[in-house]
């Protein structure tokens, strides 16, 4: 009988006792290899080489102008900007500081010692000092100033110059009327360092219509630079105060006056493959990052839940695309408007390929714009300052819905100071209590108010008024953020949503692109985190 051998498994033998010859993968043959790919046509690419480098050719734009409101960016009022030496936020959000009557003493009275010191390092005498302590006087206490504002004055006046009313003494003194002998030369050029120093001490509005819009209690803006055909505008409509983004900005029509001339730019640039945590990796041998994990998604960890659309784009996009992108590194300055206008990408075979504008509504990191885009890619770089620095509340107003009275409220939590911070405001009545008999007692009428609670009137559909509580018509907000929204203006009733709102100014810094230090009093609007509530109850019976 004929034998036949037979094999239940083959075990490869290797002449090598570790493992180094066969994760090399080797090929004994690569140009036949390549031979039989040219013979199947697999080296005819169709849309799939790989880019060696990448051309770019465009004009930057740096803002120059910035016009505060939410209407059509014009001309007037716009102000010209310096963004390398002055934070974007700061010229959005600065307001102007108040020094007038007993408004900051704090900050005057150190802005007069500084003036002293000055004085006093110059050599200058006794004698000279009172002359500008006597120049500049602090105002005088009335009758509801507090006991806290009586005390500051008492220790300051006479002794030391008001701040505030130094400016004005100053320029007198260095303009005096005929007759009267001018400064000596030493303590003249005393005071206009001071005066250099004073005009730099907080960033100021650069004056046009404000940036702060109190019927919808945010900022809103546009600015704008000159590009390669024109001017480009761009529109902030809603900014609520912390750092701008480019997502901020929206491209808008108009103009803001906006001269000068566009940088031109040029860029060669070797492209580099998308790379991020947990990407699968395409080179031979390698483990996956064991950081980022698939398995903890919510459509495989719980099959019983239908996944988003977004989750299922991610993971598509990781899994079968991410080794299809490029980035191009691109060196821009920071707060600058980039017009792509020519992009030619050579790959390795050598075929050049002119980028054209993207077609349908891929608006990727494009700028928002009203009309359809036309541009090849027109890029936007901010710079928000890395580290901003946020101060104490100095006035802290909650709006709340009250749905069953029909009306809203303002809440004054935090009140200006006349030494410069903010105070907690007592929730006291706007009138007295009145005593009521024990018993069982029927009230028809609610009980006033707190005397810091206002009310929002739906006077006009979808629009709120400032008003005043029925038992004290005459009482008025001891804040800004209230005055600026009592007659004519009307805030938009989306504003206050049934969970309410938050309003803060606060002093804030941050420094520039140059290191120059910035200190400017902003706004910021946050979802309320308190749990007061309203409790205007009407027709009451209850047991004292």
């Amino acid at each position: 009988m004929e034998t036949f051998q037979t094999w239940i498994r083959l075990h490869p033998d290797s002449t090598d006792d570790t493992m180094v010859t066969s994760v090399q993968a080797r090929m004994h043959d690569p140009l036949w290899l390549l031979g039989r790919q040219w013979q199947f046509d697999e080296l005819r690419h169709d849309a799939g080489a790989t880019p060696v480098d990448v051309r770019i050719e465009g004009v930057v734009s740096p803002l120059t102008r910035l016009r505060g409101g939410a209407a059509e960016p014009a001309a007037s009022g716009s102000a010209t900007i310096g963004i390398t030496r002055v934070p974007l936020e700061a010229l959005a959000e600065c307001e102007s500081v108040p020094e007038t009557q007993f408004d900051n003493l704090r900050l005057r009275t150190e802005a007069g010692q500084h003036l002293l010191r000055m004085l006093r390092g110059a050599g200058l005498g006794q004698d000279r000092i009172a002359f500008w302590v006597a120049q500049s006087p602090f105002p005088a206490p009335v009758p509801e100033t507090d006991l806290d504002t009586r005390d500051w004055l008492a220790l300051v006046t006479g002794k030391v110059p008001d701040g505030a009313d130094l400016p004005r003494a100053i320029r007198q003194q260095l303009t005096p009327p005929a007759g009267t002998p001018p400064l000596p030369a030493a303590e003249a050029t005393i005071v206009r360092a001071w005066l250099t120093w004073a005009a730099a001490r907080f960033d100021r509005p650069g004056g046009g219509p404000s940036t702060w819009d109190p019927e919808h209690m945010e900022y809103a803006f546009a600015t704008g630079g000159m590009r390669a055909n024109g001017e480009a505008v761009l529109v902030a409509p809603e900014y609520l105060e912390g750092r701008l983004e480019w997502y901020d900005f929206d491209e808008g029509t108009g103009t803001l006056g906006t001269t000068g001339t566009a940088t031109p730019r040029r860029a060669f640039r070797i492209p580099a493959p998308l790379d991020f945590a947990g990407m699968p990796n395409p080179r031979f041998w390698t483990f996956e990052d064991p950081a980022v994990r698939f398995d903890t998604l919510e459509m495989l960890s719980n099959p019983d839940a239908s996944p988003s659309p977004a989750t299922l784009m991610v993971l598509d996009f990781a899994l079968s695309y991410s080794d299809d992108w490029f980035l191009i590194p691109l060196k821009l300055d920071a707060w600058t408007i980039f017009d792509a206008v020519t992009v030619a990408i050579t790959d390795v075979f050598g075929d050049v390929t002119t980028a054209q504008p993207p077609d349908g509504r891929w608006n990727m990191f494009r700028l928002e714009s009203s009309s359809a885009p036309s541009k090849l890619s027109r890029l936007f770089l901010n710079a928000s300052p890395a580290e901003a620095i946020d101060g104490p509340a100095l006035e802290d107003v909650h709006f709340l819905r009250d749905e069953v009275a029909n009306v809203a409220w303002a809440v004054e939590r935090v009140t200006p100071h006349p030494l410069g911070v903010g105070r907690d405001t007592p929730d006291m009545a706007s009138t007295p209590n009145v005593p009521t008999p024990p018993g069982l007692t029927w009230t028809m009428t609610p009980p006033p108010p707190p005397g810091n609670w206002f009310p929002l009137l739906p006077i006009v559909a979808g629009r709120l008024v400032l008003g005043a509580p029925w038992s004290a018509r005459s009482q008025k907000p001891a804040g800004r953020l209230l005055a600026d929204l009592r007659a004519p203006r009307r805030l938009h009733q989306e504003e206050v949503p049934p969970e309410g709102v938050q309003v803060v100014r606060r002093w804030q810094s941050a420094r520039a692109l140059d290191g120059s230090l910035h200190f400017w009093i902003g706004r910021s609007k946050t979802p309320r985190q308190t749990d007061i509530a309203p409790a205007v109850r009407f027709d009451i019976v209850d047991w004292t």
